[in-house]
């Protein structure tokens, strides 16, 4: 048996080899349908001019074959038109989103067999990743609507290339597309793990919302009276000194300064990841601290190719590096390590994201500049170390680092780490 078995295997590999790779060029066109009918139409019509006329009758039928299959995919497409739209402009991977396709059939007559080619993410079911959107049928002068949900898996703004509804009916020899449009983009976030606990902050409820600063704002004791502005709230507006001025007048409000941190995404994080699921995963928990940071009322600094972007309580700042890190490209930052970040004019609490065997690398400049930081290290399979030998090499303590194992379920081990991390600091604030 694993005689016949070895055999079978050289018989199969034999065919699927390529003897003679130079003349793919001219023989790929046998790979389509068209390209048969096209031998069949050139050995009916030898022949018929070289043995027998009749054979002409049959040079005659595959001739109008591939007439009727070439033109009329073409003639098909050009009376319709249509769009397609997600429900949301912005989701998170993993996510359901719905699509909504509307196409207008112009001919008196209905179209079949009309397939939608686009990125398969954000186009195909959750239960057939792969495959495509295909539709039946398209009823005549008529404007059909299609509806179906997708899940997007990775990141980025999509589509990335140009959404086309094609046909090749009736025979399939020649497909046929045309270009429709997309009514926005869909912006897909990285998923963000969803975390409970915070670092204890010493102090009473302002170490949590932060002191009361001269700066106006909109949450402390009234300062003063100014003129009303638009978009002022009418619940602020000073009734009496309004009348007495014959003017509104809006009253301002201390600012509170708030609690601020620091995260600094290794821009050469990916060089030492083994999968391009462990560099994704650098970056979703960069976007899982910082929104968890914000959602409760921290500002953060983000840092992403070397590049500062603060996200400041409110959803409009979240949203706008949620967007910037669904377009992050690894291959936009290469330069010195050591002079990628002003550590100097850095303040508040540090938090580095890298991987561990990135992590000596990392921690030098940092070290030196005496920063006190803490560190998320994405842990492969191949770089595990036991979490007791940070201490002595680079100064640091073990419970400063969190040590985020990429075996199946990183999320989990994630979550657990930062509530061992927040609970050796302090006591959790929040739950």
């Amino acid at each position: 048996m694993q005689r016949i078995s070895a055999l079978m295997d050289t018989i199969q590999r034999g065919m699927h080899y390529d003897f003679c790779p130079s003349f793919n060029a001219y023989v790929y066109w046998l790979k389509r349908p068209i390209g048969w009918f096209a031998l069949a139409l050139t050995a009916s019509l030898l022949l018929g001019v070289m043995v027998a006329p009749k054979a002409l009758f049959g040079a005659v039928v595959i001739a109008a074959f591939i007439l009727v299959g070439s033109l009329w995919p073409r003639i098909a497409m050009w009376g319709i038109r249509g769009s397609i739209a997600w429900d949301t402009k912005q989701c998170e991977e993993g996510e359901d989103v719905g699509v909504l396709l509307k196409l207008v059939n112009r001919w008196p007559w209905p179209v079949w067999g009309l397939v939608v080619e686009t990125d398969h993410q954000v186009a195909s079911r959750p239960e057939a990743p792969g495959a495509p959107i295909a539709l039946c049928r398209i009823s005549p002068m008529a404007e059909s609507e299609f509806s179906w949900h997708c899940r997007p898996t990775s990141r980025g703004v999509f589509p990335t290339e140009k959404v086309r509804i094609s046909t090749s009916f009736p025979f399939g020899l020649w497909t046929y597309a045309k270009d429709i449009e997309v009514t926005h983009p869909l912006t897909v976030w990285p998923a963000t793990t969803k975390l409970v606990d915070l670092p204890n902050q010493p102090g009473k409820a302002m170490a949590i919302a932060g002191a009361m600063s001269p700066r106006t704002g909109h949450e402390g004791d009234w300062s003063g009276v100014r003129p009303f502005r638009e978009g002022d709230s009418l619940r602020d507006v000073h009734w009496a000194q309004s009348a007495r001025r014959e003017t509104i007048v809006v009253c301002e409000r201390e600012h509170s300064t708030r609690q601020h941190a620091v995260l600094w995404l290794d821009p050469h994080g990916d060089m030492s990841c083994e999968t391009l699921d462990e560099s994704e995963w650098l970056i979703r928990m960069v976007a899982s601290l910082a929104k968890h940071l914000v959602h409760h009322s921290w500002s953060v600094q983000v840092w992403l190719n070397n590049q500062p972007h603060w996200v400041h309580p409110g959803r409009n700042g979240l949203d706008a590096l949620m967007d910037r890190l669904a377009e992050y490209h690894w291959e936009d930052t290469r330069g010195n390590l050591a002079s990628s970040l002003p550590i100097a004019s850095m303040q508040g609490w540090f938090l580095g994201v890298s991987n561990t065997a990135r992590f000596a690398d990392c921690i030098l400049p940092f070290d030196r500049a005496g920063t006190e930081t803490s560190w998320v290290l994405l842990e492969s399979l191949s770089n595990r170390v036991s979490q007791s030998s940070w201490d002595s090499p680079f100064g640091m303590h073990s419970d400063r680092v969190l040590i985020v194992e990429n075996d199946g379920d990183p999320a989990t081990r994630f979550r657990a780490e930062w509530q061992r991390y927040c609970q050796h600091v302090g006591r959790s604030v929040c739950a």
